[in-house]
């Protein structure tokens, strides 16, 4: 007899074995001068080990299942982005409160894992753009009801400042959030289109 005292399991060399997690019926084999395995179990000669999915298998083959955060997926789609303000001109001598009329729709997409997701959204200032000629932007305002306005940061003339505002929480695969987004406008405005960019901030929990 060849390599009798080398077992997997207690599976004497060159009889059937059944690798760990999803790697199926091999052969025991020696690794080394002191140590066997299956032949299907990582790094084997018939190894079937496979990068870990969130599948509640264990995949690649190390007595976990579903580690290394792979369930944790999250992922979102925008809609009516950039937000763009037309013709904001409040008069020569009114100022306005001037709300995007589509608002900005965040779908989170139902690949999604992660529960409880919030949204939060932050006005790029490098992104805000005036074709009328004159900016002159006060507070900038997010919220889920172009009724229930939440003011999250404010723009004193061109001295633009930003912070984030969350906006929706609780969110769950297929959900969608409406962010409405406005400006106070000072009078005497340069008529003109008025865009700003923005960006999403996305949270969740683990499944």
């Amino acid at each position: 007899m060849v390599d009798e005292d080398f077992t997997y399991n207690g599976i004497a060399t060159g009889l059937s074995c059944d690798g760990v997690g999803e790697c199926g019926i091999g052969t025991v084999y020696c690794v080394d001068t002191s140590t066997s395995d299956c032949s299907t179990n990582p790094g084997g000669p018939d190894d079937e080990s496979q990068p870990e999915t969130c599948n509640t298998l264990d995949d690649d083959c190390d007595s976990e299942v579903d580690e290394g955060g792979v369930c944790e997926i999250l992922s979102i789609t925008l809609s009516n982005a950039p937000v763009v303000f037309s013709n904001m001109n409040p008069g020569a001598t009114t100022n306005a409160n001037i709300g995007n009329e589509f608002p900005l729709t965040v779908t989170i997409d139902s690949e999604t894992t992660v529960t409880d997701v919030s949204v939060s959204v932050k006005a790029n200032v490098s992104d805000f753009v005036c074709d009328g000629g004159g900016c002159n932007i006060g507070t900038d305002k997010f919220a889920v009801s172009n009724m229930e306005w939440s003011p999250s940061s404010t723009f004193p003339g061109t001295d633009y400042t930003t912070s984030d505002a969350t906006v929706c929480t609780g969110l769950v695969a297929d959900d969608t959030c409406n962010i409405y987004h406005q400006l106070y406008v000072p009078a005497g405005q340069t008529a003109g289109s008025y865009g700003v960019g923005i960006t999403i901030i996305a949270s969740g929990s683990p499944p």
